[in-house]
């Protein structure tokens, strides 16, 4: 009997790794989708801001006015989201069950 307890055991942490072996799969196949992602719609943003903000502001009786968006705040952004993606991602993975 105390043999049929060891096997349980035994499957039940092969279980446990091959399922944080597939999350961490899945999260890693994600990851250059979600930084190119992320790195092409800062890139966007930069240049597409100001005359969205123009056009915002032209409502309001502000003719002509300029956002300046500082390049490393943007990195600083792109840094942010790829890391809290990654948090996210390997976040409780000891503690996750079937």
């Amino acid at each position: 009997m105390h043999y049929d307890c060891l096997i349980v055991d035994d499957e039940k942490e092969l279980a446990n790794n091959t399922c944080e072996y597939l999350i961490m799969q899945n999260v890693l196949s994600f990851m250059p989708t979600i930084t190119i992602g992320v790195l092409i719609g800062t890139i966007v943003s930069y240049f597409i801001t100001n005359p969205y903000i123009g056009l915002m502001m032209r409502s309001f009786g502000i003719m002509k006015c300029t956002m300046v968006l500082p390049m490393d705040l943007m990195v600083i952004t792109v840094v942010f989201l790829i890391y809290k993606y990654n948090n996210y991602a390997f976040k409780n993975k000891k503690n996750r069950t079937m």
